[in-house]
């Protein structure tokens, strides 16, 4: 007998690689709950210790079963958990679901996490799971409203680890991405109770500067889905923050939790820049007359940027002259002289490399006068 007064159910047993694993749920009644498992070399054992796997709410879902896809280019192995949202209190969609979390096996450890899609072909046996962006957030310096030293927790890529604020309500979480990033994706999982199970009512912001904030996502009333939740985003942003504003827990009318958070994971992919295009009239620089003048035009690929230029061969940041309109450069040496163009694009904070164009005027030419002996 394994699993004595563990409170596990819904069990569902596969071999990999000369191993067997058993994933169990956590009885929970409906409501999302802790999938474990345990692995062993034979059904005799000896049986490893429960471990937990995924997110404590397995991605607001219940352990369930597991499909085998098996073919000529893979051999994969998909937990298919459940959803049973009909006995969720407040959920909009009163309806039974199932998420596929692909699971990879490493010596008895398993492993499965939640993607927003899951590519596979039975027949082939692949499965191909796809996020929406790239994980920007992860292992990035974050912070909290309070108790900031175990903000980090929220970000290490550990489900099981926690920030816990403060009793304060609303309580905020942050993250510095590091860079301006196009943002496409966040996914938050909450800190959960069983027996009292709570969704959570929240608003996400982001910022350029860390200092001004702009509302990116409002989920401050209504219902969210209990344990985890996932939502795209729009926007630019390289501070991120979640200001966590109330819990509604389904058998109290009033909240009683602590602000906390057990992983949020910010995806998006980071702005590129674009260098400045410098263009020249006449378009030969190379041997421009004495007196000869050039106009210059600035542009950039990346929309809704400033640039900044200099001519005196310094490297341009944004002190230096802001581009409004195209220009003019004049020779006033009799030696002539060489004059470099450079620029820089600005945008959300990020300065493109530098471009430059070389512009040389020559020489005043000597008028040599012959005179007449008589």
């Amino acid at each position: 007998t394994i699993y004595d007064d563990q409170n596990r159910e819904a069990p569902c047993m596969i071999k990999k690689d000369g191993i067997y694993y058993l994933f169990t749920s956590q009885a929970a009644g409906w409501y999302p709950s802790t999938s474990m498992y345990s692995s062993a070399p034979s059904l005799i054992g000896p049986w490893s210790e429960l471990r937990t796997i995924g997110s404590t709410s397995t991605f607001s879902a219940q352990s369930g079963g597991i499909i085998h896809l098996k073919g000529d280019y893979g051999d994969n192995y998909v937990m298919i958990a459940n959803r049973w949202m009909f006995g969720w209190k407040d959920a909009t969609k009163p309806v039974a679901e199932q998420r596929m979390l692909p699971i990879s096996f490493a010596n008895g450890f398993a492993f499965f996490d939640f993607y927003e899609n899951v590519l596979y072909n039975g027949d082939k046996g692949t499965v191909i799971p796809v996020q929406n962006g790239k994980l920007l957030s992860q292992d990035k310096p974050s912070t909290g409203s309070t108790n900031s030293a175990t903000a980090s927790s929220a970000n290490d890529g550990v489900y099981q680890t926690e920030w816990v604020a403060s009793n304060i309500w609303p309580s905020t979480w942050s993250v510095d991405l590091g860079a301006a990033s196009n943002l496409s994706n966040i996914q938050i999982s909450w800190y959960m109770m069983k027996g009292s199970e709570a969704y959570y009512q929240y608003t996400v912001e982001g910022s350029i500067d860390g200092v001004t904030y702009t509302t990116l996502l409002d989920k401050s009333t209504g219902y969210n889905d209990y344990g985890f939740t996932v939502d795209s985003l729009s926007g630019i942003a390289r501070y991120v923050r979640v200001a966590l504003v109330n819990a509604k827990l389904q058998n109290n009318t009033s909240n009683w939790y602590t602000p906390q958070l057990y992983e949020v994971k910010v995806f998006g992919e980071p702005v590129i820049v674009a260098k400045p295009v410098i263009k020249t009239n006449p378009v030969n620089k190379c041997g421009i007359v004495n007196n000869g003048v050039v106009s210059v035009k600035l542009n950039t690929a990346t929309s809704g940027a400033a640039i900044y230029y200099t001519i005196n061969n310094t490297e341009p940041d944004i002190n230096s002259t802001l581009y409004d309109s195209e220009f003019e450069i004049k020779n006033t040496l009799v030696a002539g002289q060489t004059v470099i163009v450079k620029a820089i694009t600005v945008f959300a904070g990020i300065s493109s490399q530098v471009e430059k164009k070389i512009i040389t005027f020559k020489p005043l030419k000597k008028i040599h006068q012959h005179h007449d002996q008589h």
